[in-house]
């Protein structure tokens, strides 16, 4: 027994190691399987969180997508707002400026360039006989600064479709309405006790310029709480002649009035249509001036609007034969009309000189605001079928040091 003892004993010993050795070995393979387990679960989260990014990355993609489609969108749709008052305005396209004159077809305005090709390219033929061009009519807030520069001093004037707020247009014609509504009712003797004078504070002035249905801003807001120029301060264009001239000062023109205007029999504060001027030939010729034109409603079909000639700054001063010290005195010649060849703003003068084919007529709906300088040659439009009245605001700034 001592030996069979024995030898259980060695038996024993390695046996104990041997389970000792695979008891490590299941150790290990747990410590191995939780191991696994912790890395699987490691990438799964990694694996989470990589789908989680790749998730935010394609929705920032899509968002992106989806922002560039709008302004993919809002660029075809502002193209579209300018070619469409070309499309839908064929009769803004004078042919002469009578119904009677008719131009031949080689002659008219509606040979044209692209109405989305650039300032530089719609100005390339500098001789006006022989220029080619789409209307300057846009969208608002479609012009940066230097291109509203650049059109309104080579084409004279530039339309800004929508561009002025319904409701504030609304309150104003209201305030004019009720000015007039409360002279109205004074004595005729009061309105004839006013002899004409040119000095603007004067109150005899007022009176006369009543009469002509000029209500001027300096008046206009002392009675209504509002004024003409926040016609333009509210919409941004104040801001954008400020950036368009960025070598002047803007500041607002003490010639800033509203205007009724009327064909046939005139009523009481209402002014009969005019023919073609510029309004440095009235108010100044040392500067640059802007007339921010602003119907109150909509015109130019059913009631008169205004049209002007399609040429820019430097070529309606060479047209005119500006001369700086005055040339002598016509007859009937007044404020600074002896600086300019008025006569040469007749319709056969313009006919004569091959420029009649520049002029343009546009239609206005309420909100359109036609913008171009005192040096632009303009008239009222209107023809027998308009027998609604206007009334119009000219929101005038200038531009001292304004190089053009």
């Amino acid at each position: 027994m001592g030996v069979i003892g024995r030898l259980k004993r060695l038996i024993r010993g390695p046996s104990d190691k041997l389970a000792a050795i695979v008891a490590g070995l299941d150790n290990q393979t747990k410590l191995l399987d939780t191991t696994l387990h912790c890395l699987i679960r490691g990438m799964d989260n990694q694996s989470r969180m990589l789908s989680q990014r790749l998730d935010r990355l394609i929705q920032g993609m899509d968002n992106q997508s989806s922002m560039l489609s709008e302004r993919l969108d809002r660029l075809i749709q502002g193209m579209d707002n300018q070619a469409g008052p070309l499309r839908e305005r064929p009769n803004s396209i004078i042919q002469g400026a009578s119904t009677d004159v008719t131009m031949p077809a080689a002659n008219r305005a509606d040979v044209m360039i692209p109405i989305n090709a650039s300032p530089e390219s719609a100005a390339k033929h500098t001789t006006y006989a022989m220029r080619e061009f789409a209307f300057p009519d846009y969208a608002h807030g479609t012009l940066q600064p230097k291109e509203f520069r650049d059109v309104i001093l080579r084409r004279g004037a530039v339309m800004l479709r929508k561009a002025a707020d319904p409701y504030l247009l609304d309150q104003i014609r209201q305030k004019i309405d009720g000015l007039f509504a409360h002279y109205a009712t004074a004595p005729r003797l009061e309105h004839e006790a006013h002899p004409a004078t040119s000095d603007p504070v004067n109150y005899d002035d007022f009176w006369s310029q009543l009469k002509r249905s000029h209500i001027f801003d300096r008046a206009f807001r002392q009675f209504a709480g509002l004024s003409y120029f926040d016609i333009i301060r509210d919409n941004g264009l104040w801001d954008l002649a400020a950036r368009a001239f960025p070598e002047c000062q803007v500041t607002e023109s003490a010639d800033c009035n509203c205007r009724r205007t009327t064909i046939g029999d005139l009523e009481m504060f209402f002014d009969a249509p005019i023919d073609f001027h510029v309004d440095a030939q009235y108010h100044f010729i040392h500067q640059l001036s802007i007339n921010f034109w602003t119907p109150l409603t909509a015109c130019g079909k059913n009631s008169p609007g205004v049209k002007v000639v399609l040429l820019g700054v430097e070529e309606t001063k060479d047209y005119l034969e500006f001369d700086e010290a005055g040339h002598a005195p016509e007859p009937g010649d007044i404020d600074n009309m002896r600086h300019f060849r008025c006569n040469k703003m007749r319709l056969d003068k313009l006919q004569e000189h091959k420029l009649a084919k520049y002029l343009w007529a546009p239609e206005f709906e309420k909100g359109d605001i036609l913008a171009f300088t005192n040096f632009t040659m303009h008239a009222t439009h209107y023809l027998p079928e308009m027998t609604q009245p206007r009334t119009s605001v000219e929101v005038r700034i200038s531009l001292p040091a304004a190089r053009h």
